[in-house]
């Protein structure tokens, strides 16, 4: 129905690449915390990851079109994502097939050498964001589910197809930060409550995850056993989120969730979420196999957004 917009502009391009995501209690967890007056002389390794992932710009990063050329029926855009005014931390390499029913989009990812990302422990999150009309509230996925689930917290997740709203993915923790997420996701679609919305399906060109070891591990391009993307639905943006000192204090007063257009995020990698310190320990720690390395050469994947109809998806969950 071409009377349907399916995107919003309220949060800038309706499409855009993120590498941020806002803070857990574990991504604040570090010295830094407990003494910021000291920060700026504390080694790397006793502060925080949301300091360190601020501190090389990704908070503040934009993305930025440098390039682009046809090639017969494919769009070709280069991309630099980065601070203005300070050298880029990644270029985006992207090719769009437009389809008579569909948009298909390849996307290389590349980290910059010798970048402010370059000596970080690991990055928050490689993926997509969609920016969605306020009515495609309701959520169905294929990957695990249907609560509340992370590389390294996905146990209990069924995979299976799950069906939920924007609104009962969010879980209130005190503090704001990312939540909400499901991985392992094969494709995800919002719809309205007539059926039309947006498809998307994702697929990785890059090896498999590492299997998972009883030990620490190692990192990689990907946390191991990572077999699909890492998918959020909100009513805001990490930014959003970051900025607030309490769930309640996400939106404005006055403005209603269900106002607010829909912030998809599909991650072809995603950090975990960490909190496994014994009683000894740091309890924020990180297991090093389900972070997301900074030193890898590139990642690949590809997104298939397929507008839909009233009864064009009908699936039981």
């Amino acid at each position: 129905d071409s009377s349907t917009q399916l995107l919003s502009k309220a949060h800038g391009w309706p499409l855009d690449h993120a590498f941020w995501r806002a803070g857990t209690d574990n991504d604040r967890g570090g010295a830094d915390v407990f003494f910021p007056q000291f920060a700026f002389c504390m080694p790397r390794s006793m502060l925080s990851f949301s300091r360190q992932w601020k501190a090389a710009g990704l908070a503040d990063a934009t993305t930025r079109m440098v390039e682009h050329e046809w090639a017969g029926k494919e769009l070709c855009v280069f991309y630099e994502h980065g601070v203005k005014g300070k050298p880029p931390l990644f270029r985006i390499n992207t090719t769009t097939v437009f389809g008579s029913s569909d948009i298909r989009l390849k996307i290389k990812v590349i980290p910059c050498r010798r970048s402010a990302i370059s000596k970080l422990p690991c990055l928050p999150r490689i993926g997509l964001r969609i920016v969605l009309a306020p009515e495609f509230s309701n959520v169905v996925w294929l990957g695990r589910g249907p609560h509340e689930c992370y590389p390294d917290r996905k146990a209990s997740a069924q995979f299976t197809v799950h069906s939920s709203t924007v609104e009962k993915m969010h879980f209130p923790y005190m503090v704001p930060g990312e939540c909400g997420g499901v991985t392992d996701v094969q494709w995800v679609a919002l719809q309205d409550n007539q059926g039309r919305g947006l498809l998307v399906e994702y697929s990785s060109e890059d090896p498999p995850a590492p299997e998972e070891c009883f030990e620490s591990g190692d990192s990689s391009c990907r946390p191991a056993k990572m077999t699909g993307a890492q998918v959020s639905a909100a009513r805001w943006t990490p930014a959003m989120a970051d900025a607030a000192a309490h769930d309640f204090e996400i939106l404005p007063d006055g403005q209603r969730p269900e106002d607010q257009p829909v912030v998809l995020h599909v991650d072809t990698a995603h950090c975990g979420i960490g909190g496994v310190g014994g009683a000894t320990e740091a309890v924020w720690r990180f297991h090093q196999q389900h972070l997301v390395h900074p030193g890898t050469e590139e990642w690949n994947y590809s997104i298939v957004l397929t507008p839909l109809e009233p009864g064009q998806l009908d699936v039981e969950s």
